[in-house]
């Protein structure tokens, strides 16, 4: 039975805070900020100034929006607020990927420290994706899964990756090949591909340093037109033939919706969702949604506003494990 999961990002915000002001005598030194945001944009533009108040403005903004996105879609035609906000969000993201339980790169720290993860809901997901499987088995526990995540770290295929090698003693490229065959779907690009990843797109280490102006283009904003029709085509198939649909810290913004929904009558037969922070009323309205945005008849939907993301999977077990 095929099952897609639409998942939860990072914590954290974006953060374009502290940025000094450049302007006066070339030997004056930043003393404080982002040194990766000003450096790409010395590597942009000659006179950094205007869009150091470009960003010095969207983080005064910040308190009012419901994400960056948002900010730059109510400025969608300045290209220059779009650039200063990109560039906050790679520049934060590679931080919280550094900042995360889930990142290896101290010396001592060979591989993620799986107990820290114990409450998380990635360590619930492996637990209920490897149930009762065996290690010559584990390539198929993966054929009806597929990933479509919203957001821009890689911190589903970075666990995975890890995962398999720790619990099933796997090596590095064979874990690499199983993790490469899963279909993991961002619809608005990522910060990089990580380094073992196939593809063409730039490659960036998890919690790595990168050129994050090089990045900026391979990421979109939830409202900006998305010109890869064959990825959208890919999702929308995705979600049309799976059977079990779950969302995972999902927003159900309207725009996202859109995007995946399949246009035709969708196969699901059972919808999981968390809606965490979402009052009852306007559950209502998401449960309508869903069942207007995938043409759903008789689907189950399971839509639940008192439960996380990890207590949700630990106590839908059983009845996501008959998916």
């Amino acid at each position: 039975v095929s099952s897609s999961f639409c998942i939860p990002p990072l914590s954290g915000g974006i953060h374009l805070n502290t940025l000094s002001d450049f302007s006066g005598p070339a030997h004056y030194a930043q003393i404080s900020g982002d040194h990766e945001i000003t450096s790409a944009l010395k590597k942009y533009v000659r006179d950094i100034n205007p869009l150091l108040n470009i960003a010095w403005m969207i983080r005064d903004a910040m308190p009012q929006a419901d994400s960056i996105d948002n900010f730059i879609d109510a400025h969608r035609d300045d290209k220059n607020i779009a650039l200063c906000g990109k560039l906050g969000i790679i520049s934060s993201i590679l931080e919280k990927e550094k900042g995360s339980p889930l990142y290896i790169g101290l010396p001592d720290a060979e591989k993620i420290k799986f107990k820290v993860l114990e409450d998380t809901w990635y360590s619930n997901f492996f637990k209920l994706l490897i149930e009762g499987v065996s290690k010559n088995e584990v390539e198929h526990a993966f054929e009806n899964i597929s990933f479509i995540t919203f957001n821009y770290d890689r911190c589903i295929e970075h666990y995975l990756l890890q995962a398999l090698i720790n619990y099933y003693v796997f090596s590095e490229s064979e874990a690499q090949r199983l993790v490469n065959g899963i279909p993991i779907l961002h619809p608005y690009g990522r910060v990089g591909r990580l380094p073992w990843q196939s593809g063409n797109s730039i490659s960036v280490l998890f919690g790595g340093v990168a050129d994050i102006l090089s990045i900026v283009d391979q990421i979109k904003t939830f409202t900006e037109q998305i010109e890869d029709q064959e990825a959208i085509s890919e999702i929308r198939n995705k979600v049309l033939r799976a059977e079990t649909i779950v969302f995972l810290g999902f927003a159900f913004h309207r725009q996202n919706m859109e995007l995946i929904a399949p246009g035709g009558t969708s196969n699901a037969k059972r919808v999981f969702a968390t809606a965490f922070g979402i009052s009852d009323q306007d559950c209502l309205v998401v449960k309508n949604d869903i069942i207007k945005f995938f043409k759903l008849n008789n689907a189950n939907i399971e839509l639940r506003n008192h439960l996380k993301c990890a207590p949700f999977l630990s106590q839908y077990q059983r009845s996501l494990s008959q998916a």
